[in-house]
């Protein structure tokens, strides 16, 4: 994620707060609420969407990371942790971002913002990382991106670039592959994680919820 213009940034008590003549409209703007909750993002999604693009940025303390009874069951996945700059990762994270996240959402985002979820420049910062998994077959079950950051608050947390599961598998085995991912997480030497999610990804704002991420600002840019 790019730097946002301190300009852009508001800082609200709630987002019931937010008015619509705030919004920047030529750039994102950031929303952020020391007490804002998911259904008052939600809210704003709804009264919104028609016109703009809703990013929520979910943060969380690594210690706080919530492991559920289903997280902890037994599994044969095995995870792979390579620097970026490896050929092989960085074709590997390109090629399946491009095809399930760009090709995905391009309508959605506008092909003229797309040079923001351009991976290439976040795939040069020093310190990021991609994660495998897969099974004993060798399948490739997901791939996801980390990167530092130093967010709005001056904060240095672990960016979650991009998280992709393969949706063909069965429930079983989607299950623990959510396991060693947040196992992951939980037991990483980093102490702050953030995570943008796009407002109409339902699936990824509530994965992140169950585990314990809040949100802890909204941005917002028109369509």
């Amino acid at each position: 994620m790019k730097k946002i213009k301190l300009s852009n940034y508001i800082d609200l008590c709630s987002w019931e707060k937010l008015h619509e003549k705030e919004i920047c409209q030529d750039d994102w703007t950031i929303f952020h609420a020391d007490k804002g909750s998911l259904n008052e993002v939600i809210e704003v999604d709804k009264k919104l969407s028609s016109k703009y693009i809703l990013q929520v940025q979910f943060f969380i303390e690594c210690k706080n990371i919530q492991l559920t009874h289903d997280d902890q069951e037994d599994h044969d996945l095995i995870k792979e942790t390579r620097m970026t700059g490896d050929p092989e990762f960085d074709n590997l994270f390109k090629n399946n971002y491009n095809l399930y996240f760009l090709d995905h959402w391009r309508n959605y985002l506008g092909i003229e913002k797309m040079d923001m979820y351009d991976p290439d420049p976040f795939l040069s910062i020093k310190g990021s990382n991609i994660s495998t998994i897969r099974n004993r077959n060798n399948n490739l079950l997901s791939i996801s991106a980390f990167f530092p950051y130093n967010n709005f608050l001056s904060q240095d947390v672990r960016l979650i670039g991009w998280v992709w599961i393969n949706e063909n598998l069965d429930w079983p085995t989607r299950k623990n592959v959510h396991s060693v991912f947040i196992e992951s997480l939980k037991s990483s030497e980093h102490k702050y994680f953030q995570a943008g999610i796009l407002s109409k990804n339902h699936r990824s704002l509530n994965f992140f919820t169950k585990i314990g991420f809040e949100p802890l600002c909204i941005y917002l840019r028109p369509l």
